[in-house]
């Protein structure tokens, strides 16, 4: 048998979900009507899992049980437990999570009898070569533009990428698709893309930032925390570019692509890094306020948004000293 019985696999949504179509591919080459189950980790039966996983198929060659959402699961050490139990030699196991820590005991578990597959999500440069492919296995002409549009709207998700392309190809199979078309087809539209809105705010443009949030229809509170976390980016773009890290190195370091950073770099300049500090600080007393209900989710936004856009005053040694009055000079 050449495909091992029991196989956990975790890490990026994409790898993961190629990793277990060739797993099933190879299964289905041994056992050709091999019936395939699909549970989930948050709401199956355990109990049940287990009868099921010891029985003997009826009526088919092989079965292949799917457990997604594995790291959902509570009762961990359980569920090591029963999957270090013998299976019929026509059964298969996969288990399929997001990120585990080293320390998971299914790790463990699965190593001692099966294959265990860490697929990292891919960044960087890494991250633009696999959505290239995509690009190029689904036979779509993007400009440069367009892109750039689509990368930044998945939100380094590369399965949303994938979504994104077969239904780009359903709409344009033979066009050449340009920035219009991907926001007027893409996931986000109608609604409008959050990242337009982060950016405004961080280039402290106030008009064109009240601008895009108009044009969101996102819960408060989601925004206030993508802000939260792109102005704590923009922060530690600002911190290397002091440190005269350049544009490559610092896409490695903070795991994104270099037009991403780019596009920092200039949000970045237009702040200090003292008045990056001050705005997040406010940024974290106002979620706390959030969360212990002293303050509405809108507002705390609103406040973060005139923090992060008003030019910081002036530094009490540059103050304009004060001028007497006409009546005292008279």
């Amino acid at each position: 048998m050449s495909e091992p019985q029991v196989t956990l696999i975790f890490g990026d949504p994409y790898r993961c979900e190629r990793a277990l179509a060739a797993r099933h591919t190879a299964i289905l080459t041994e056992y050709t009507d091999t019936e395939r189950h699909t549970l989930f980790g948050d709401e199956f039966d355990m109990p049940s899992l287990r009868v099921e996983l010891q029985s003997t198929p009826l009526f088919a060659l092989g079965r292949h049980f799917v457990v997604r959402h594995t790291d959902a699961i509570k009762e961990t050490k359980r569920f090591a437990a029963l999957i270090k139990r013998e299976l019929p030699p026509s059964t298969f196991l996969t288990l399929v999570a997001g990120e585990l820590k080293a320390s998971n005991p299914l790790i463990k578990a699965v190593e001692g009898r099966g294959s265990v597959q860490a697929l990292p999500r891919a960044k960087g440069k890494g991250f633009e070569r696999a959505a290239s492919k995509i690009l190029t296995e689904h036979d779509l002409n993007l400009t440069q533009e367009a892109l750039k549009e689509l990368l930044t709207r998945s939100g380094g998700n590369l399965l949303v990428i994938l979504q994104e392309m077969r239904k780009l190809h359903a709409f344009s199979p033979k066009e050449v698709i340009d920035e219009r078309s991907i926001k007027r087809l893409s996931f986000t539209a109608g609604e409008g893309s959050i990242y337009p809105f982060l950016d405004r705010v961080g280039e402290q443009n106030l008009p064109a930032s009240l601008a895009a949030l108009a044009a969101l229809h996102e819960d408060p509170g989601r925004i206030f925390s993508a802000l939260l976390r792109h102005l704590t980016r923009v922060l530690m773009v600002r911190v290397l570019l002091d440190q005269g890290i350049t544009t490559t190195k610092m896409a490695t370091m903070i795991a994104s692509p270099g037009w991403l950073v780019r596009r920092l770099i200039i949000q970045a300049k237009a702040h200090s890094v003292q008045r990056l500090t001050a705005v997040l600080d406010l940024g974290i007393k106002l979620d706390l306020k959030v969360k212990s209900g002293g303050i509405r989710p809108a507002d705390a936004l609103l406040k973060l948004i005139l923090a992060a856009t008003t030019p910081a005053p002036p530094a009490p040694e540059y103050a304009r000293r004060s001028q007497p009055s006409r009546a005292t000079i008279d």
